[in-house]
This record gives structure tokens, C-alpha cells and sequence, in this order.
């Protein structure tokens, strides 16, 4: 049902014909290549660019976390310090009135406590600042990066936004043209045409013979294929590269056609 519908929709043409429409499919594939490949490496520049600015906000976020973490921290160990301090000026007050040795003693021992609670954090303080430092020269780095590469980044996207507009004319109507052609094949060849097209290096499923060897892959071909070739009685495919071989003939007929 799915053969009788496709013959409906799809007339059987002569093979002649299929290549004709395959070597068409094929220029206006390439030319489509031809163009988008203007645009050389600046998409993926782009997205480079792009992808580099978000790692750097990541840092930034990470280091300004870090400063406030060391920060915070250091407010609270000034408070302590703060409480300590009150607490050493009422300890060294209780020493006066000590009723005893032992409570002499032990007044003493939480003085000198608290004072090296004190030495300590006031030591703690000066280490996170010297770390804040260099966190906040780091941080003021990552923001002077981002902004060089904001900068290069509008230039790229400006640069490739032109280069586009400039073709973007030319690849809808190509893109038109092969929808065009391809619809006019069954839908074996299309998927095959597809297929070879991807797995080819340069995008080229359809080569001219020429000196007698495939035009994609450059190995000879046998004689009698040759012919077969000339023929155009049947699609031939290269048993080297996997690619639709066409006759020069098709080739010339076709270039021929482009130039009126």
C-alpha cells in the first residue's frame, strides 16, 4: 500500500533522470556549504566566547562567596574579642575582692584565657585580611576579564550578525531550490542521498567521473563501471567512497544550465 501510495505521489522517472535531479540537489547542497562556510569560525568563536564569560561569572560568584564567608567571620571575631575584653575588665575587678587563693587563681587562669582567646582571634584577623586582599585583587581581575571579553564578544557577534544578513538571502532560496529537487525523488534515494551526504567529508554525495576515477575520492574505476557510468542506466555508486558517480556529460549539461 505504502509502494502504491509513493508511485502515486512520485512518478517513476528514468534513471537518467534521478541523476540529473541528484547532481542539481547536490550544487545547490554545496553552494549552500559554500556560503555558510563565510562565516568561517566566528559561530563557534561565539559560543567559545560565550561559554568562557559564564565560567568567569562562576569564578566571580565563587570568589565574592569566599569574601563574604571571610568577612562575616571576621565581624564575629571582633565581637568576641569585644566580649572578652569586657570580661577580662570584670575578672580583673573580681581579683580584688577574691575571698581566697583558689579564686585567685582561677580568676587568673580565665584571664589569661581570654587573652589568648584575644591573640588568637586578633592573629585570625590579620591572616582573613591578607586574604581578602588577595581574593578582592583576584575578584577585581575576573570583573576587568569579563568586561575584554564582553567587548570581543559584541565585536564577534556584530562581525557575524553582518556576514549573515549578507547571505542569509541567498541560503533561503538555495534551501528553497533543494526542498524543491528533493521532493522530486523517492524516498529511498532522498535517504540515501542523506546519508551519503553526512558521511562525507565534504558534504558531496554526488561526484562527477573524471580521468576515470571518482571525483570525491580519486581511486580508479574499473572500465566496465565506466561505462556503466556513461550509460546513465543506473545510479553507480563509488565501491571506494560510497559516493553517486555521474558522467561528465551530466556535468557539463548542468553547469550549462546554471551559466544561462
Amino acid at each position: 500500500m505504502a509502494e502504491a501510495n509513493e508511485q502515486v505521489q512520485q512518478p517513476e522517472m528514468a534513471s537518467e533522470q534521478y541523476i540529473d535531479i541528484l547532481y542539481r540537489l547536490q550544487q545547490a547542497n554545496s553552494e549552500h556549504d559554500r556560503l555558510l562556510a563565510l562565516l568561517g569560525d566566528l559561530p563557534e568563536e561565539v559560543r567559545d566566547l560565550e561559554d568562557e564569560i559564564e565560567g568567569l561569572h562562576t569564578r566571580g560568584k565563587k570568589l565574592q562567596a569566599e569574601l563574604d564567608e571571610r568577612t562575616l567571620r571576621m565581624t564575629n571575631m571582633r565581637h568576641e574579642i569585644k566580649e572578652n575584653e569586657a570580661k577580662i575588665k570584670k575578672y580583673k575587678g573580681q581579683l580584688e575582692t577574691a575571698s581566697n587563693d583558689r579564686e585567685y587563681d582561677s580568676l587568673n587562669k580565665e584571664i589569661e584565657y581570654l587573652g589568648l582567646d584575644i591573640d588568637l582571634h586578633n592573629k585570625q584577623i590579620k591572616d582573613a585580611k591578607a586574604r581578602n586582599e588577595i581574593t578582592t585583587n583576584e575578584l577585581q581581575s575576573t570583573q576587568t576579564h569579563i568586561d575584554a571579553k564582553k567587548v570581543e564578544l559584541e565585536a564577534k557577534k556584530e562581525e557575524l550578525d553582518t556576514l549573515t544578513a549578507s547571505i542569509s538571502k541567498d541560503l533561503e532560496l538555495l534551501q528553497q531550490k533543494a526542498d524543491e529537487l528533493k521532493v522530486q525523488l523517492p524516498l529511498r534515494l532522498q535517504m540515501g542521498y542523506e546519508r551519503i551526504r553526512k558521511n562525507a567529508s565534504d558534504g558531496r554525495a554526488v561526484v562527477p567521473i573524471s580521468r576515470g576515477a571518482c571525483g570525491g575520492c580519486w581511486n580508479r574505476i574499473p572500465l566496465q563501471r565506466t561505462v556503466d557510468i556513461q550509460t546513465s542506466k543506473k545510479l553507480i555508486f563509488c565501491e571506494y567512497c560510497g559516493r553517486i558517480i555521474v558522467y561528465d556529460r551530466v556535468v557539463e549539461e548542468n553547469e550549462s544550465k546554471i551559466s544561462k
